[in-house]
């Protein structure tokens, strides 16, 4: 079941951001989701918002807003997401997220004028 997956993953992942905020040898935490960390009223997803809940719990987890609550040590500095086509590289609350479009090496997406397999590259 869709829904009872993402409730398990936001809960397995607030319990880590959790741990790692109490860890005082942890300095910045680097989130890897394969969905996308749906924050309603920013540009990280490349469909309206007003598509159906089907769609949506699709494409985004919802819950995954709420993992920002838990980092009370403001340790979370990055969260690269794939499951979409577009490229997102935006700043929010403190947070880097970044997706890393198309994902394999034969994917070819021309809508954004991607032409050939570019990974997302994060710096740290």
């Amino acid at each position: 079941n869709e829904r009872g997956q993402a409730i398990k993953d936001f809960e397995d992942m607030r319990d880590e951001v959790i741990r790692l905020n109490n860890d005082p040898s942890i300095h910045t935490i680097v989130a890897i989701t394969h969905t996308v960390p749906h924050i309603p009223g920013t540009e990280m997803l490349n469909f309206p918002e007003s598509a159906s809940p089907l769609v949506m719990s699709r494409m985004a987890n919802t819950r995954l807003q709420e993992i920002k609550a838990f980092d009370t040590n403001e340790k979370l500095k990055h969260w690269v997401f794939g499951h979409q086509h577009a490229a997102k590289d935006l700043e929010i609350g403190g947070v880097r997220y970044l997706s890393n479009p198309l994902g394999r090496p034969e994917e070819i997406y021309k809508k954004d004028e991607v032409t050939k397999y570019k990974p997302s590259i994060l710096k740290i």
